[in-house]
């Protein structure tokens, strides 16, 4: 048998079969709505969305204050470290 041979007696019934059972079909509705979400760009779930857009907000609160306080001490000469003016003090 040649090569065209074994693949349309052969392999192609096994392929329409494939296509047709209920597994391949669920898989691939599973792919193709997979596909879309991630186009859309919706993937998570609406309130997990939700409290990870919270959290990222309040961390860059807290990195704002932090920020707008190393400037203040910036602006104000003031050092980052502790209260003594000598590092080595008798």
């Amino acid at each position: 048998m040649t090569a065209r041979c074994v693949l349309s007696v052969v392999i192609l019934p096994r392929v329409y079969e494939h296509e047709r059972s209920r597994r391949h079909r669920a898989a691939f509705i599973e792919w193709k709505e997979l596909e879309q979400h991630l186009r859309q760009n919706t993937i998570t779930d609406a309130g997990l969305q939700a409290q990870i857009t919270a959290e990222r907000q309040r961390w860059r609160d807290v990195l704002d204050r932090i920020l707008h306080t190393v400037k203040l001490c910036a602006t104000q000469n003031l050092p980052l470290r502790g209260h003594r003016e000598y590092l080595q003090q008798s």
